[in-house]
């Protein structure tokens, strides 16, 4: 006995120092993650860290085991990658391999994580966890894995007829049992009477069983599609079956446990909305006598994880007893599956899955009152095909916060915008930031997320337009596009959003005449930065009217704007010697596109003293007086240049002049910005005596006119005839007085 304990000791050591030999390095917080769960542990790895096959190695006092698809099955071990979120899943049965074991209580796990670097460089990473037991085992227990059955159920089980099996077939096993039965283990594959074969646990593990003892139970382990296993239908649900018994002799009894395993091989459906899988509520290959049949609950979660009813009702989840089937639902995209994205004929697919798990607790009651329990539990990876997906838009504008606010939804992880037309101009995502539009990421609980876009509405890229009563819509089109990762494959998205106003009024104008001008009364508008004043072409700000010589002022109600008469701006009509009508416009207009709204003219009548007038059509207006000389210099001896040209009127010493600039001896003149008309108002020569002059007597009287118009301004300059000017020219007097001025013939 101390030779084997000090052999034990020595081995030990040896292992240890074999370890400590070997690089083992600490993984970085969240690459590796592990949970124990009820009857397995959950080992999860970060894919984008370890890279995109990280190799595991189980690890015993033997060595290291490599866990990959030769040997996962038969020892316990799931690999899965179904939950397409770049990390690698490893779920280790209490009963793997190389778990260590103590009294079925505790489970003690030791994996090597070897990732490998892009030189094929290798780094270790040891992972060691301990699992308690948190629920209590039952009588037998079976679990339905991705790609294998394991049924382990109590050494002392009694010893009667499987369930499995009639009567008859039974009796057939137990007369094999007593034959063949010996001191070691065997296990006894029965179909009927005819297909009943028994081997020994090592020929078993060369046929791709396993077969293992634990301090208080036996375990089973078996792959799906074994030529020992059956497939049926119960209640119409395809089910693979398998009936084997182990069986040994005890002096001169024969043992015999039932480690029969059924699990549903049936396919899933998907009606365009909901993924369904329908299982036998009695599984009847495990339960022959339904009337020794109790149940005690039904249960689903997914992961391998149970859910409370509450919680899995709250995703949508649906488990419906029909009959005979129970019936369970997932609503496509429901918290707790994964969705995964692909690009067909440039749209948009996606396929999403979910690990579900069910798990149906029931007992088998014998005529004394005793009972034994069964829990079944059953993996399956739920999917659909693949889905045709059009993104949506939804609009969640408000209106008072006077900007668009677009969603974008709802995508898996592998989903990422990286670029929108808004209008028509380009810009990605970093360019959008740059220019001060917000675009968020909208994260939701089921593992999806969204985009929310947000662009003032006086933003230049918003579209304006008014309808006229009141209606002003603002418009966004914008075409998103997406790109499915990490290929970056390309899709697109369109999407149209409006919004209106309906008391969007421009500002209500009204005009007052005075002696001095014209003073228009603008009233504030509903919606004040939709809309300008504008007089002409320009904007009416506080600069414009001080350059002009406006009076500029507001209030509560509005603006005032005074116009002294003759300022600029100003349009002449029914010009007179005594009376002119002085007209102003001023206009509300769009403040984005310009396009003029309303339009408030106001023509007033003013008194003639003296004025000139360059209108747009080429015509120079004239009143003056001739007061200025001495002697007085009569109205009718004053012409223009030409002297054909007299005064349209004349009273006492005021006259009016109308003619057209390519008329009456008129002179034009190019300048740098002007286009320049001149002409002159004279008075005739008189001659003294008249009928035989010697001395004449020059004129007392000459008056400079001039016209200048922007050359900018001037489309026509007689062309056919006609002069066209976009504004009014501005005028100049000037008097050239000879008080002297005495000659000879």
């Amino acid at each position: 006995m101390a030779v084997g304990l000090g052999f034990y000791i020595g081995f030990v050591l040896l292992w240890s120092k074999s370890f400590r030999a070997d690089s083992i390095n600490e993984a970085p917080e969240g690459v590796i993650q592990t949970e124990c769960r009820d009857r397995f542990l959950w080992l999860s790895v970060d894919k984008a860290f370890a890279g995109a096959t990280p190799k595991l190695q189980a690890v015993d006092k033997h060595g290291f085991h490599p866990v990959d698809d030769n040997q996962a099955v038969t020892c316990g071990y799931t690999i899965s990658n179904v939950n397409m979120n770049s990390r690698l899943t490893l779920r280790a049965s209490y009963f793997s391999c190389y778990t260590q074991n103590q009294d079925d209580e505790s489970f003690r796990f030791l994996f090597n994580v070897i990732v490998a670097d892009g030189e094929d460089r290798e780094t270790k990473y040891r992972v060691k966890k301990t699992c308690k037991l948190p629920l209590a085992w039952s009588s037998r227990e079976i679990i339905c894995e991705e790609t294998y059955m394991e049924v382990t159920v109590e050494k002392h089980m009694s010893c009667t007829a499987s369930e499995s099996m009639s009567m008859e077939s039974w009796n057939t096993a137990l007369s094999m049992a007593r034959l063949t039965a010996s001191s070691t283990w065997q296990v006894m594959f029965m179909g009927d009477e005819d297909t009943m074969e028994s081997m020994s646990f090592t020929d078993a593990l060369d046929q791709g069983y396993r077969l293992d003892t634990s301090p208080t139970r036996v375990v089973f382990r078996t792959t799906y599609r074994q030529p020992h296993s059956q497939t049926v239908l119960v209640d119409g649900v395809a089910t693979e079956v398998i009936n084997a018994t182990v069986y040994y002799r005890q002096k001169w009894v024969v043992i015999m446990l039932d480690l029969s395993a059924a699990c549903t091989i049936n396919p899933v459906t998907f009606d365009g909305e909901q993924l369904h899988w329908s299982i036998p509520r009695v599984m009847t290959p495990l339960v022959q006598d339904p009337s020794s049949f109790t149940s005690s609950q039904i249960r689903m979660g997914i992961d391998g994880q149970l859910l409370e009813e509450t919680a899995w009702r709250s995703r949508g989840f649906d488990l419906e007893e029909t009959g005979p089937i129970i019936n369970i639902s997932v609503p496509f995209g429901a918290q707790g599956g994964y969705r995964k994205s692909f690009v067909l004929d440039n749209t948009y697919h996606e396929i999403y899955t979910i690990f579900m798990f069910y798990e149906h607790v029931f007992s088998r009651v014998y005529a004394d009152g005793t009972d034994d329990e069964t829990r079944h539990r059953m993996m399956r990876l739920l999917e659909t095909p693949m889905v045709c997906q059009n993104p949506f838009t939804v609009d969640e504008t408000v209106l008072d916060e006077h900007r668009f606010t677009v969603m974008l939804g709802h995508f898996p992880s592998d989903i990422e915008l990286v670029s929108m037309k808004i209008n028509g101009v380009f810009l990605t995502i970093p360019e959008a930031f740059q220019q001060g539009y917000s675009v968020m990421t909208l994260s939701n609980m089921n593992r999806t997320h969204g985009y929310v876009l947000e662009v003032p509405f006086d933003d230049p890229l918003v579209h304006r337009a008014y309808l006229g009563e009141g209606l002003l819509l603002y418009s966004l089109n914008i075409n998103y596009t997406l790109h499915v990762l990490p290929q970056e494959e390309p899709f697109y998205h369109l999407a149209s959003v409006v919004a209106q106003f309906h008391n969007a009024f421009p500002p209500d104008i009204t005009a007052t005449c005075r002696e001095s001008g014209i003073i228009f009364y603008i009233g504030k508008p509903t919606l004040d930065h939709l809309w300008e004043v504008g007089v002409g072409h320009e904007l009416l700000t506080p600069e414009l009217a001080k350059r002009r010589g406006y009076i500029l002022t507001n209030d509560a109600q509005g603006l005032i704007l005074e116009v002294p008469i003759f300022t600029y701006g100003y349009t002449y009509e029914n010009i007179t010697l005594k009376h002119f009508v002085g007209v102003f416009k001023i206009t509300a207009r769009d403040s984005k596109t310009l396009n003029i709204q309303s339009v408030a003219t106001k023509y007033c009548s003013f008194q003639t003293v003296e004025l000139l007038v360059c209108s747009t059509d080429g015509i120079m207006t004239i009143v003056t007086k001739t007061t200025t000389t001495w002697p007085k210099v009569l109205t009718r001896q004053i012409t223009l240049r030409d002297k054909t040209c007299q005064p349209q009127e004349a009273h006492d010493a005021r006259i009016m002049f109308s003619f057209a600039l390519n008329t009456c001896g008129t002179k034009s003149m190019v300048g740098d910005s002007y286009l320049v008309y001149e002409n002159e108002i004279i008075s005739a020569k008189q001659y003294i005596p008249k009928d035989n002059p010697i001395i004449t007597r020059d004129s007392k009287f000459r008056l400079t006119v001039q016209c200048f118009y922007p050359l900018t301004s001037v489309r026509s300059r007689f062309a056919g005839g006609m002069f066209l000017s976009n504004e009014p020219g501005f005028g100049s007097i000037n008097m050239k007085k000879n008080p002297s001025a005495n000659g000879k013939k």
